[in-house]
């Protein structure tokens, strides 16, 4: 839905930042309790996650359909890294 007002990139772009700051805030914690890490890292992974639907209707607006499943293959490499 937000994506509807901002567009889909820069939706991608906020909540991807989001996340890189938050792993920021990870590695920078002084304090290692689990309680105040463990919430940070799961948002984290959510962050970083909920957004692969979204850069893959991105990326099937903009490749052509004989082009898509090297695309698609390409894509699923950069995720699972």
């Amino acid at each position: 839905r937000h994506s509807l007002r901002i567009g889909r990139v820069s939706t991608i772009l906020l909540v991807k930042s989001c996340g890189v700051s938050l792993l920021v805030v990870v590695a920078l914690c002084p304090l290692q309790d689990p309680r105040l890490i463990l919430p940070i890292c799961l948002l984290r992974s959510w962050l970083m996650n909920s957004t692969l639907a979204l850069s893959k209707s991105v990326l099937n607006d903009y490749v052509p359909k004989r082009h898509r499943a090297k695309w698609a293959s390409l894509e699923s490499v950069n995720t699972s890294t």
